[in-house]
């Protein structure tokens, strides 16, 4: 028993990752493998792609790879910042809310000047027109008076 144990321990990986190339980052079982590419100068692209130096992709791999934590570290980070976009969002509105009923006693304030000044206006204008027909009639008169 001890021999067959000690052959299935020399057979097999010490790791899942022992068959992993270096230019590739696993993330775990049911995960395809994340696979470098290495673009050499005045290499002309035909999609999108995110780019690092290796010696960025050397840390990420090791991060990934090497720390468990890192992926419920970068749930919780995301998690958290949702939180808190959100939550300037609800103040956004809240406060929005409130200065709207100050926008509205504002405008109603404001509308009620213009519309004093609008009577105002009639009023001259009326004067004016009443003016200026009394003003005719009494040129008219006085031209006929003088002429007969």
């Amino acid at each position: 028993m001890n021999i067959f144990l000690s052959l299935l321990l020399f057979f097999s990986p010490l790791s899942p990752m022992s068959d992993i190339p270096s230019t590739a980052i696993w993330l775990g079982h049911g995960h395809d493998l994340i696979e470098a590419e290495k673009l050499l100068p005045g290499h002309v692209l035909d999609k999108r792609i995110l780019a690092l130096s290796p010696y960025d992709f050397v840390r990420l791999k090791s991060a990934i790879e090497g720390e468990t934590g890192v992926c419920e570290w970068a749930i919780t980070s995301a998690v958290n910042k949702c939180v808190d976009e959100m939550k300037m969002r609800v103040d956004i509105a809240i406060n929005r809310e409130s200065r709207q009923g100050e926008l509205i006693s504002a405008y109603e304030t404001r509308l009620k000047t213009i519309e004093d000044e609008l009577d105002s206006t009639r009023f001259k204008n009326e004067l004016l027109l009443w003016s200026t027909i009394t003003l005719g009639i009494l040129s008219a008169v006085s031209i006929t008076i003088i002429v007969r």
